[in-house]
C-alpha cells in the first residue's frame, strides 16, 4: 500500500511539472516576438540594355554587323545593343584581358583568337552556352570538319556560337595583270610554277605579293602555306603545339621559302595595314594577295569585282589542305546582363542572321551547312567548290589546341623581321628561344 501511494505522489508531481512546463513553453511562444519567413527572392528585372564589342568596324564587315543588329533589336525590341567595336582581332584579346581583370567584361563579344578564349573558358571566365547551342541545333547543323575547333566546347559543355569562317590557303589574284603577263592560273600547280610566275610578273614591272605586316597577324598566312608545302599538316600541328622547334628541317625549309619571297613582295609591307596593301591590287600595282578569303569581300568594299577584276586559286601544291579559322560569340560569366547576352548568342547564331552576314560578306563561309545557296554569292560559291574539293580542314595558327597565344604571336613578330632581313638563321634561333621561353626546353 506504501508502495502504491509513493507511485501515485510521484505520477502526480510528473504531472505539474508537465503542466508548468507546458505553460511556461505556450507563453514564451506568445509573448516572444515572431520570425517572419523570409520572402521568396524576386525574379530579376530583364535587361534592357547589351553592350557587345566586335570588331567589325568598316566595309562589308560592318554592313554585316549593321544587319545582325537590326535583327536582333526587331526580335528584342525592349533591349537596345550598346556597341564597343575595338580595331582589331588583336586588340580584342588585350583589351578583353583588361576587362576581365577589373572585373567588367562585356555582355558580349567575338574572339577569332580561339586559343586565348579557351584560356578564359579554362579559368571560369565564360558561361557555357548548351542551351542556346541546342536551341540553334548546333550538333545537326554545324560542319563536321568545324566540331572539333578548339574553344568550341570544354569538359562537354559549349562555351561560344560560332559565326562565319575564312579561307585562308588561297591566293586572291588581279585578273588584269595575269592577262598582261600571259599567266593562266589554272597553270600554277606547283609551287615551282609560281615563283616563276613572280620572277615574270617582276620583269613586268608588278609587285608578284601584296604585303601588309603593320599588323604582325597578316604574316601567318603565307607561313602556314610553307610549312605545309615543305611537311604537311603533322609538322605544322607540332611546331605550332611545342613538339618540334625552328631546328627541324621542314620549319627551317618552310623559313626559307619565306624568306624567297621578300624580293616579290613590297618593300615598304611593314608601314602598310592589311586593308593598305589591299590598295596594291585594286590600283593593279600588285598581282597576288595571300591572305584570308575575306579579303575579297574588302575589296570588293574598294570597286574590284569578283570574276572580272579579281579571282582565287588555291596555293600552289597544298591542294589537299583547306586551312580555316574561326570567329566565336561568347558571354562573359561576369558580365552585367547575361540574360541580354545570350539573347544576342540566340540571334547572331540563327540561318537568319548569317544569311543576312554573308550577303555583304561575300567571300566568307558559314560554320552551319544549313544556310539556304540561293542566296550566297560568287566569291562564296567559288570558296565552297575549293572546300567540296579539300582532303584535310587545317585550323589556322591560333585555332589550334595546344598551342598558346604568346607564341603566335611571337611567331609572327620573327616573321616580319625574316621578311625584312632575309636572316634564316637569326630566325630559327629566335624561334628557338620564343619555344623555350613559351613551352620550355
Amino acid at each position: 500500500m506504501k508502495r502504491e501511494i509513493v507511485g501515485q505522489g510521484a505520477a502526480a508531481l510528473l504531472a505539474a511539472v508537465l503542466i508548468t512546463a507546458i505553460v511556461a513553453g505556450a507563453a514564451v511562444y506568445f509573448l516572444m516576438p515572431k520570425v517572419e519567413e523570409e520572402p521568396e527572392e524576386p525574379e530579376p528585372t530583364p535587361s534592357t540594355e547589351v553592350l557587345v564589342y566586335h570588331y567589325y568596324t568598316a566595309g562589308d564587315e560592318k554592313v554585316a554587323m549593321d544587319a545582325v543588329i537590326a535583327l536582333f533589336e526587331e526580335t528584342y525590341p525592349d533591349i537596345t545593343v550598346i556597341e564597343n567595336p575595338v580595331a582589331s582581332s588583336e586588340a580584342m584579346v588585350s583589351i578583353l584581358e583588361t576587362l576581365f581583370y577589373a572585373g567588367k567584361p562585356p555582355d558580349v563579344f567575338i574572339s577569332a583568337d580561339l586559343c586565348r578564349t579557351a584560356d578564359w573558358v579554362r579559368a571560369g571566365l565564360i558561361l557555357p552556352v548548351d542551351n542556346v547551342w541546342a536551341e540553334l541545333g548546333l550538333d545537326e547543323a554545324l560542319n563536321p570538319a568545324l566540331a572539333g575547333m578548339f574553344a568550341l566546347t570544354y569538359e562537354d559543355n559549349h562555351y561560344g556560337i560560332p559565326e562565319l569562317t575564312g579561307y585562308e590557303s588561297g591566293i586572291i589574284y588581279n585578273m588584269h595583270i595575269f592577262e598582261d603577263v600571259g599567266i593562266d592560273p589554272a597553270d600554277l600547280t606547283t609551287v615551282d610554277a609560281l615563283m616563276d610566275a613572280c620572277a615574270e610578273i617582276k620583269e613586268a614591272g608588278y609587285i608578284p605579293f601584296a604585303m601588309g605586316s603593320k599588323w604582325l597577324w597578316t604574316l601567318k598566312f603565307p607561313f602556314v602555306d610553307a610549312v605545309l608545302l615543305k611537311g604537311g599538316v603533322d609538322k605544322y600541328e607540332a611546331f605550332y603545339t611545342g613538339k618540334i622547334t625552328a631546328e627541324d628541317s621542314v620549319i627551317r625549309q618552310a623559313l626559307e621559302f619565306f624568306a624567297s619571297t621578300a624580293e616579290y613582295t613590297n618593300s615598304d609591307h611593314a608601314a602598310l595595314t592589311w586593308d593598305e596593301a589591299g590598295d596594291l591590287i585594286v590600283t593593279n600595282e600588285a598581282a597576288m594577295y595571300v591572305h584570308g578569303s575575306w579579303a575579297g569581300g574588302m575589296l570588293a568594299a574598294k570597286g574590284f569585282e569578283w570574276g572580272t577584276d579579281m579571282g582565287i586559286f588555291g596555293f600552289p601544291g597544298i591542294g589537299d589542305y583547306f586551312v580555316m579559322d574561326g570567329n566565336l560569340w561568347s558571354v562573359p560569366r561576369f558580365c552585367e546582363h547575361p540574360d541580354a547576352g545570350l539573347k544576342f548568342l540566340e540571334v547572331a547564331g540563327s540561318v537568319e542572321a548569317l544569311s543576312l552576314e554573308l550577303v555583304p560578306r561575300d567571300s566568307t563561309i558559314a560554320w552551319r551547312t544549313d544556310i539556304p545557296a540561293a542566296g550566297l554569292g560568287p566569291m562564296t560559291t567559288d570558296i565552297l567548290e575549293i572546300q567540296a574539293d579539300a582532303t584535310y580542314f587545317v585550323p589556322s595558327p591560333q585555332c589550334i589546341g595546344g598551342t598558346d597565344t604568346a607564341f603566335v604571336n611571337g611567331v609572327q613578330d620573327i616573321l616580319q623581321a625574316l621578311l625584312i632581313d632575309e636572316d634564316v638563321d637569326a630566325a630559327v634561333a629566335s624561334l628557338v628561344d620564343l619555344h623555350d621561353l613559351v613551352f620550355g626546353e
